[in-house]
């Protein structure tokens, strides 16, 4: 779905990790034709006790296949959503419109991240 903010945003569907807890994804991504590239993969469970983002800057952004298993090895390995771990505020709506509402994007904005490397490989 294409937002009046920019970003196109998609949820994917939930998935359950060993246990049985349920986790919810949604990815936003810049237009193609803006001025700057950027991407986000929230990520949460339920009961939201955990809580997290992936931030891609720069040309570092992946296509929606890349996404969904980014999102199954998060639901998989809890070191790699401890990696990411943030505290979030719902909506996302709300408190995430605007590129640069998260530090990293403006640091990143000319280099990926050092966790977005780690990502690339995935």
């Amino acid at each position: 779905m294409f937002r009046k903010d920019g970003y196109w945003s998609s949820n994917l569907k939930p998935k359950r990790d060993k246990q049985g807890k349920r986790w919810n994804f949604s990815y936003w991504r810049t237009s193609p034709s803006a001025c700057f590239r950027a991407a986000r993969l929230f990520y949460w469970d339920d009961e939201c006790h955990e809580t997290g983002v992936i931030i891609y800057a720069g040309e570092s952004t992946r296509n929606y296949g890349q996404i969904a298993k980014i999102a199954e090895k998060l639901v998989g390995n809890p070191v790699l959503r401890r990696e990411h771990q943030r505290d979030l505020r719902f909506p996302l709506d709300r408190y995430y419109a605007e590129f640069g509402s998260l530090p990293e994007e403006v640091q990143g904005a000319e280099l990926p991240t050092k966790a977005s490397k780690k990502i690339q490989s995935v």
